[in-house]
């Protein structure tokens, strides 16, 4: 078993090197280009919190909807689990 000490040490570590924290514009100068570009695309086409269009809305609302329970399938089994009621019992069917 790790000393606490020595645990609570390794996990610091697995964060930014020492001194490397940043914050503000130092975080969007240090970010490499590639992400700079993500980032900025994001801001152009919001996804997080954007109104979408769902189709399948009206089909469940009608009952006309499937759902995998719905499906059937030729030569499908289908089985049952019983438990006893009571301890120590045995099942005779």
């Amino acid at each position: 078993m790790v000393a606490p000490r020595r645990l609570h040490r390794a996990a610091l570590d697995l964060g930014e090197p020492r001194g490397a924290r940043r914050s503000g514009a130092a975080v969007h100068r240090h970010r490499p280009r590639h992400l700079r570009a993500a980032g900025a695309a994001a801001r152009r086409d919001p996804v997080i919190g954007a109104a979408l269009r769902r189709f399948e809305d009206g089909r469940f609302l009608t009952g006309s909807g499937r759902f995998v329970a719905d499906l059937s399938f030729p030569g499908e089994l289908h089985c049952a689990i019983v438990r006893s009621p009571h301890a120590h019992a045995r099942l005779r069917a």
